[in-house]
C-alpha cells in the first residue's frame, strides 16, 4: 500500500523524498537510498509496510427463500459479493482509468495504462524527454529517453517488469536517486526489452452463487433430498 511504509536504519526512522533519505518505487517494490544515507555491511535496515488483498470497497447481498407445501419443502439461496469499481480503496483513478475498466470485460490483462507524468525540471530526479520518430509510414513512434536537459526533461515515468520480449525498455543504470531505463527499438514489431511503461490496473471482481433444493417427506422417519 502506497505511503504505508516505514523505513528504519539502525533503529532510526528515515524520511521519504528526493531531498531526504530514500525514494521508493511502488511498482517495483524497490527502495533507493539517497547520498544522505550511508549503508555499510554493518547497517541494519528494517522496512514495515501494509499490504491489502482487496483494492475496492465491497458490497455483499444475500437472500434466501423457503416454501413448504404439504410434504414438499423447497428452498432457494442467493449470494453476491461484488467490488465497487467507482470506490477504490487505495488508488485515485482518473476518468480515463475508470472508463477503461468496464470496456475490457473479462480480459483483465487489457486494463493497462501508461504511467507518464509531466513535471517541472529537477536536477535531483531521474527525468525523461519525449522522443518522436517516424516509422516510414507517416506514423509517429513515441518513446522516452533519460535526459538532464532542463528544456526537455519534463517527464517522470513508472516502469513495470513484464518479462523478456514483452516490454520496450530495460534497466540501464542504478544511480543514487533511482534506476535509469532505456528504450530498446523493436525488431520486426517484436519487443526486445523486459520493462514497460504500462501498469496493470487492479480490476474489480465479483462472485455469485445460487443454490436450490427440495426436501420431500415420505413418512415420519424418511426424507428425500434433491
Amino acid at each position: 500500500m502506497a505511503n504505508s511504509e516505514k523505513v528504519f536504519l539502525d533503529g532510526r526512522q528515515l524520511k521519504r523524498g528526493f531531498n531526504e533519505d530514500y525514494v521508493i518505487d511502488y511498482n517495483q517494490a524497490e527502495i533507493t537510498f539517497t547520498p544522505k544515507v550511508l549503508i555499510t555491511q554493518y547497517s541494519r535496515v528494517r522496512v514495515d509496510f501494509e499490504c491489502a488483498e482487496r483494492n475496492y470497497s465491497i458490497s455483499i447481498i444475500g437472500a434466501n427463500h423457503r416454501h413448504r407445501n404439504g410434504k414438499v419443502d423447497v428452498y432457494l439461496n442467493y449470494y453476491q459479493e461484488k467490488d465497487n469499481r467507482s470506490r477504490p480503496l487505495f488508488s485515485d483513478f482518473s476518468n480515463e482509468e475508470l472508463g477503461l475498466l468496464p470496456l475490457v470485460g473479462d480480459e483483465i490483462s487489457a486494463a493497462k495504462i501508461p504511467r507518464i507524468y509531466s513535471v517541472a525540471f529537477d536536477p535531483n530526479r531521474i527525468l525523461y524527454e519525449k522522443v518522436i520518430l517516424s516509422d516510414g509510414l507517416n506514423e509517429p513512434l513515441i518513446h522516452y529517453r533519460n535526459s538532464y536537459d532542463p528544456e526537455v526533461a519534463h517527464y517522470s515515468l513508472s516502469f513495470s517488469q513484464v518479462g523478456n520480449g514483452v516490454g520496450d525498455y530495460r534497466r540501464l543504470n542504478q544511480l543514487a536517486n533511482g534506476t535509469v531505463y532505456e528504450y530498446i527499438p523493436r525488431i520486426g514489431n517484436q519487443s526486445e526489452g523486459n520493462y514497460s511503461i504500462l501498469s496493470q490496473l487492479p480490476a474489480p471482481d465479483s462472485k455469485r452463487m445460487l443454490t436450490a433444493g427440495t426436501t420431500i417427506k415420505l413418512n415420519e422417519h424418511e426424507q428425500v433430498y434433491s
